[in-house]
């Protein structure tokens, strides 16, 4: 098996955003983490992940996203599994490929909002073993993340901040492209910045239109996409995502997805091969070899 990815944990990240700027084509990332919870009430257990975990430390995804969300709290309580001790063996068996979590701002891995303190000692301990942090509220308040954002930024990982997607009469791409900028006061450019469609909303069009306008915007921003397959038409926004410019997407393995959570990656790719647009650094056989 090929033994380094395009992107590794070994590099800095302000290596790995230039390779993300500098390479041409698209990104994916593996979200299980998210599938396990939408799909399969967090029932996917360590020892699937860690079955599985050569063929997709192999296919050369920029990222994992394995941690944060409902996990944490279902892994202490109902599966009785130290998240810590699991985020170390999954980065025992994929060297390769950077480990992502999911953060909800001020609530963390929970449901409320958390003091200060205790947000930012989490972050910390965590920041041990995660790479990529992707951090959102769902309001888009930005001032519930900062102390993420620092915490992270001062750890020396790779800060994902997200706009959270909606449809109503006020979502506008303004309303988005100043979001957008109220957030890069805070963090700077140095950042990927993730439109979050968690519910599975808008049409293609509008993913399209949003990620042009952010790019119009700030034309060297790296924009990832993060969609829900609840419709089962996450595959057209990634495509419109893709095509406007966006630079990762989130993808599922085809074994798994195709339900409520994201789309599988093997169909994203065979499409986006029709119009041209490559994914970066992956493998098929190892994709197909997961999921088989």
């Amino acid at each position: 098996m090929r033994k380094t990815n395009l992107i590794t944990p070994k590099m800095s990240s302000e290596d790995i955003l230039g390779i993300l700027r500098e390479t041409p084509g698209y990104f994916l990332t593996n979200n299980e983490r998210d599938v396990s919870q939408s799909d399969f009430k967090n029932r996917i257990l360590p020892q699937t992940t860690l079955k599985v975990a050569p063929y997709r430390d192999e296919t050369g995804y920029f990222a994992f996203e394995i941690s944060g969300g409902a996990s944490i709290h279902v892994d202490i309580l109902k599966k009785q599994i130290d998240p810590f001790e699991k985020l170390r063996l999954v980065r025992r068996a994929m060297p390769n490929t950077l480990l992502q979590t999911v953060c909800r701002g001020a609530n963390l891995f929970g449901y409320r909002h958390y003091p200060e303190n205790v947000i930012r000692f989490t972050v910390r301990q965590f920041a041990k073993y995660i790479d990529v942090w992707r951090v959102y509220d769902f309001l888009n308040h930005v001032p519930n993340m900062i102390p993420v954002f620092e915490e992270v930024k001062n750890a020396g990982k790779i800060l994902m901040p997200c706009i959270c997607f909606s449809t109503g009469p006020e979502h506008t791409d303004e309303f988005y492209v100043n979001k957008v900028k109220e957030i890069l006061d805070v963090t700077g450019t140095d950042i990927i910045l993730c439109i979050k469609n968690h519910s599975g909303l808008g049409s293609p069009r509008r993913i399209g239109q949003l990620v042009h306008a952010i790019k119009k915007a700030h034309p060297d921003l790296i924009i990832q996409y993060h969609g829900h397959n609840t419709d089962g038409n996450d595959i057209s926004r990634m495509c419109e995502a893709v095509m406007a410019g966006a630079k990762i997407c989130e993808v599922s393995d085809h074994g798994f997805g195709g339900v409520y959570s994201q789309a599988p990656a093997l169909t994203l790719i065979q499409v986006l091969n029709d119009y041209g647009h490559k994914a970066a650094g992956i493998k098929i056989q190892p994709l197909l070899d997961c999921s088989d």
